[in-house]
């Protein structure tokens, strides 16, 4: 028959169980030319055969549903002939199996491994012979040439086969990632096949007791006993925990058991085969045999093997299952963490990083992973990052100190590192916890700053303090000898007495900048007062100008045009913390030594919604986009190491924020900078106007008495003698010895009482005059020379009184006391 004709007129049906033995079967019939029809069970070849009768039948002697001698008796039945040819397929072939398979009508069996010639051979045979003739076995036939010492070669190839596929089976589960314990179905199934037992099942130990995991071969209604143990929990138990394995039936289990366990399986003989691996049961596997001999050495050792590899399969499959789930722990760990971690080669290459890392960097986790961490350093320390990272690690590992990162958008995050070297599969690696402290080391450099700035303002005032007193002193003598000295006829002095002018008016000149420059101090004297008032932009840029001049005199010509501005609403201290930074951050941008041909500009203005608007500019290089970008970001600074700490900004944006206004920046590359401070206009406030901007009175309409209570003698000396010529003037240094002549009853027009004394302090003075003579109280002037504590300071701002700063001008002091004796 050649191959059309054979396709045109013959249909085999192939049953077999293992789907590669079934696509190479049809592989063999179809390249030979015959039409085929799959089944994977006995139901689905029955079903096969009820809707294309076949003319010939290629079947396996076992299945997980049936027994493949059933299904040959059923498929007679539906195809209501017994001529069919059926042809059989078996793992193992002994005399007892050849016999049974010809009792029941089979009309050849192929022993495992099959040889594609000789299948087709052995089917072109049986479909080409006549329906009705007795049909001789082709001259081929196994069954007439092998003998018993060939079949038991046969048999052990077959269990080595058997014992191959569990291996297999179970190697392709781990690569493929399968669970392991769910492809031990199929391997059990091929092993069974290939040694020819009809049934097995195999428990697992879950617990302290066996489950059934997986059953083939046996009947539907052998299934509750199966299940249950065949009633013979403790004896199945003590064999799964065992190392032998055991014959049923044998000496080794009592004959009413062996009995019972049989007609419970519905078989002939049993395995019981204890799955282990090392020291460790994992279950049972339970064999079966109707007709196939199960107590050779040759069986019992495959049934030993079975088991071991089983054991190995199942250990595996815990081992990994464990593995698994603590990788899955480590993931959830790692990715829920507040911290950001990675995993770092030696030389600093990231190996893993968690999503916190990803979150805090702003990379995705394919842009960090096989990155030097160098990569990520702020421009220009690199090197810095690198060398932290290397004596880190050369240390053993340790908490490193903030380092500088940047972030995908240009920013900077300032990460504290907990690096720990650790050895994982021979490869030494370092693990890197970091922390996020940008905030922390921000507010911790804020509040040092802030420390500073008080420091600097209880030095300033102390400074002032002790310059004012004997400042005003020589103010007030000066003052004194100048008017005395202009009252002098010519005659008298002589040709000496312009020059004795000019040098007094020169030594008043002088004084009288010192006295400026003590005034500017008071910006940083009062840094922890954070009452915010009405607030003159004009006046504290012309303090902080002066404070910072010698920043800008060797560098740029300054030019300032004041617009006319109301006051705004702030704190003069940290307003002049901002102008200050912003002006010295001006200067510095320029080089010295070219002032003529360089500017630093400051400027006030109304913007169209009302806010005043203060503008500092230089005439600088300029700044690129990325750096006007990064400028008020923590620790970002364009100045060298060690100059600058990269806060100012951050902290003039702060300040900026919390008085409800705006700073920003225009910059380019040559063409110098301009910061731009909008800030709010004061609503119902007033600018507090001091004493000494009082205009001059004119001279008292009578003799007052004055007193003056001062602990410093030269200047309560230098004021009574100053005001002599138009009152009585008494004068004490020590505040209770006045205090007692007032309660003694003595009175006066006007009371000059200083603010800080040491053995009775102003507050305190006034205080108990209040208490005793309320009418004299309301007659005291404060003297204050600027050390103000915070109690002094809430003392002002809760009496009526008026003050007098020092140093103060004489015309000043005569408008105040003259403008009270009336």
């Amino acid at each position: 028959m050649d191959r059309a004709a054979a396709a045109a007129t013959d249909t085999i049906l192939v049953v077999q169980d293992n789907a590669t033995s079934r696509r190479a079967m049809r592989a063999t019939l179809e390249e030979a030319g015959y039409a085929v029809i799959e089944a994977a069970t006995a139901a689905a070849a029955i079903s096969a055969v009820g809707e294309h009768r076949p003319d010939l039948v290629v079947q396996d002697l076992q299945f997980a549903d049936r027994d493949g001698v059933e299904l040959a008796d059923e498929l007679r039945t539906r195809l209501g002939d017994t001529e069919t040819p059926i042809l059989c397929v078996s793992g193992f072939l002994s005399h007892s199996t050849h016999a049974r398979a010809r009792l029941r009508g089979f009309a050849h069996v192929f022993v495992k491994p099959v040889d594609p010639a000789q299948v087709v051979d052995v089917v072109r045979h049986h479909l080409a012979r006549p329906r009705s003739a007795s049909v001789p076995p082709p001259p081929s036939a196994p069954l007439e040439l092998v003998e018993d010492e060939n079949a038991r070669l046969v048999q052990r190839a077959a269990l080595r086969e058997a014992e191959l596929g569990v291996l297999a089976g179970v190697a392709d589960a781990l690569a493929r990632n399968r669970p392991v314990d769910g492809v031990l179905g199929d391997v059990l199934a091929a092993c069974l096949d290939m040694a020819g037992i009809s049934n097995g099942a195999l428990y697992v130990i879950r617990g302290d007791r066996l489950v059934l995991q997986h059953h083939i071969g046996f009947a539907s209604d052998r299934l509750p006993a199966l299940a249950d143990l065949f009633g013979a929990h403790a004896v199945l138990t003590a064999i799964a925990t065992s190392s032998e394995v055991v014959l049923v039936p044998s000496l080794a289990v009592p004959a009413e058991r062996s009995a019972h366990l049989l007609a419970a399986a519905g078989v002939q003989a049993l395995l019981l085969v204890p799955v282990r691996w090392s020291a460790t049961s994992f279950g049972l596997m339970v064999l079966g045999a109707v007709a196939a001999d199960l107590a050779g050495d040759d069986a019992r050792a495959f049934a030993s093997a079975l088991g071991t590899q089983m054991g190995l399969a199942l250990g595996l499959a815990q081992s990994f299952t464990r593995l698994a789930a603590s990788e899955q722990r480590y993931r959830n760990l790692t990715e829920h963490a507040n911290d950001a971690i990675s995993i770092l080669a030696r030389d600093g290459t990231i190996c893993e990083v968690n999503q916190r890392l990803c979150d805090m960097l702003g990379y995705p986790a394919a842009m960090l992973v096989g990155k030097h961490i160098g990569n990520f350093a702020v421009q220009g320390r690199d090197q810095v990052l690198a060398d932290t990272y290397t004596q880190s690690v050369a240390a053993g590992g340790h908490q490193s100190p903030p380092v500088q990162i940047r972030r995908a958008d240009g920013s900077i995050v300032l990460v504290e590192f907990s690096l720990t070297p650790v050895h994982v599969g021979g490869e030494q690696l370092v693990l890197a916890i970091g922390r996020d402290v940008t905030e922390q080391v921000g507010a911790r450099a804020q509040l040092m700053t802030s420390d500073r700035m008080a420091s600097v303002g209880t030095l300033a005032a102390g400074v002032a303090h002790e310059i004012n007193n004997p400042l005003a002193a020589v103010l007030a003598n000066l003052d004194f000898a100048m008017e005395h000295a202009l009252a002098l006829p010519a005659e008298l002095a002589g040709a000496r007495l312009g020059e004795l002018r000019d040098s007094l008016a020169d030594a008043r000149s002088a004084a009288d900048r010192v006295r400026q420059i003590v005034m500017d101090l008071r910006i940083f004297s009062r840094a922890d007062e954070a009452r915010r008032t009405a607030v003159d932009v004009k006046v504290v840029l012309e303090s902080t100008l002066r404070m910072a001049w010698n920043e800008i005199r060797h560098r740029a010509r300054l030019v300032t045009e004041y617009g006319d501005v109301p006051p705004v609403d702030a704190t003069e201290s940290r307003l002049g913390q901002v102008f200050l930074n912003l002006i010295v951050n001006a200067a510095q941008a320029i080089e010295e030594g070219d002032a003529t041909h360089n500017e630093l500009r400051v400027a006030t203005s109304l913007d169209p919604r009302g806010r005043v608007i203060v503008e500092v500019s230089d005439s600088g290089p300029g700044m690129t986009p990325e750096t006007v970008a990064s400028l008020f970001v923590p620790f970002f600074t364009t100045k060298p190491v060690g100059i600058g700490t990269g806060l100012g900004l951050t902290i003039c944006h702060r300040i900026v924020g919390d008085l409800g206004g705006e700073i920003t920046v225009a910059s380019a590359p040559g063409r110098g900078t301009t910061f731009r401070v909008a800030l709010l206009p004061a609503v119902s406030m007033a600018a507090r106007v001091m004493v000494g901007e009082l205009p001059s009175v004119v001279a008292a309409t009578r003799r007052g008495r004055v007193l003056v209570v001062d602990d410093d003698d030269l200047l309560a000396q230098a004021l009574a003698r100053s005001l002599r010529g138009q009152h009585d003037v008494e004068v004490h240094t020590s505040a209770r010895t006045a205090l007692d002549r007032l309660v003694a009853g003595s009175r006066y027009d006007v009371i000059l009482c200083d603010l800080m004394m040491p053995d009775l302090t102003g507050p305190a003075f006034y205080d108990r005059l209040l208490a005793a003579v309320p009418e004299q109280a309301a007659r005291v002037v404060f003297l204050s020379g600027g050390a103000f504590t915070a109690g002094s300071r809430e003392f002002l701002e809760r009496v009526p009184n008026e003050r007098l700063d020092k140093p103060f001008e004489l015309r000043v002091l005569r408008a105040l006391v003259n403008a009270r004796v009336r």
